[in-house]
């Protein structure tokens, strides 16, 4: 359970970098 939990952390955390640099992306 631990692990899969720690899985999805890593998968938000990058979905969340990608969403960031999308918006810098947008912003320049």
């Amino acid at each position: 359970m631990v692990q899969s939990r720690r899985r999805r952390l890593r998968h938000e955390s990058l979905e969340a970098s990608r969403w960031a640099a999308s918006l810098w992306v947008f912003i320049f």
